[in-house]
């Protein structure tokens, strides 16, 4: 199961019998054990990029048997409200155009790239594009790794940021050479105007751990 960030997986440890920290070369990987299911959880930072190197570890460690897309999603869907839990039925890859079917799909199409989506005009032009209903950056990775690898491909996402909100920080712009997102480098742009960004950072955290919370409770109910 992969993230971009730890705290993605925030809301499902209250639902785990066993969390087994992993000394593994990525940002963060836990066994957990979920409705007697044995669960790999892997985060190692957001885009196709470290989500391969994710999986990459994993599959060194471990047999993988199933390979799931989890964490935030944007919302290009003014109908999807934050917090709200989607599960598509395709995932296109906006760089290729390439399009992957998900097992046990839900409905609507997933855009997945690798860059964030900062404002509404931006959601609203891949929308356009795509006939999408939310963004994100490492599903369309997980699903070339898992067609690679003929295993089943999963993907469950929660929504953090609705259709018509921006940001006022250019995530893109703090982006390590790796795609990273330092916690430094936000924080210089968000002092850069305080009155506005902080506001902003401090809804984002909110809306993250209410999307953990939903995403945990409806990932301890899936079997894969």
């Amino acid at each position: 199961m992969v993230a971009a960030m730890a705290r993605e997986f925030d809301g499902l440890r209250p639902h785990c019998a066993s969390w087994e920290s992993l000394a593994w070369p990525i940002d963060f990987a836990v066994r957990a054990t979920v409705s007697n299911q044995p669960w790999i959880l892997a985060a190692n930072g957001p885009g196709p990029r470290l989500a391969l190197e994710a999986l990459a570890v994993a599959s060194n460690n471990v047999r993988v048997r199933a390979a799931v897309s989890t964490g935030y999603a944007g919302a290009l869907d003014p109908t999807l409200r934050a917090a709200s839990v989607f599960t598509p039925s395709e995932v296109v890859d906006s760089a290729s155009g390439e399009r992957f079917r998900v097992t046990n799909p839900g409905s609507g199409i997933l855009v997945s790239q690798d860059a964030i989506a900062s404002s509404a005009s931006d959601k609203a032009a891949l929308r356009d594009r795509f006939q999408a209903a939310a963004v994100e950056m490492e599903s369309a990775a997980v699903a070339r790794w898992a067609a690679s690898k003929r295993v089943p491909f999963y993907c469950i996402r929660a929504i953090s940021d609705t259709a018509s909100e921006s940001f006022t920080i250019d995530f893109n712009r703090v982006r390590d050479r790796n795609g990273r997102i330092p916690s430094s480098r936000v924080l210089w742009q968000a002092l850069a105007r305080p009155w506005a960004r902080f506001p902003d950072l401090f809804r984002l955290q909110r809306r993250g751990r209410e999307a953990s919370r939903a995403l945990g409770d409806y990932l301890r109910e899936c079997r894969f």
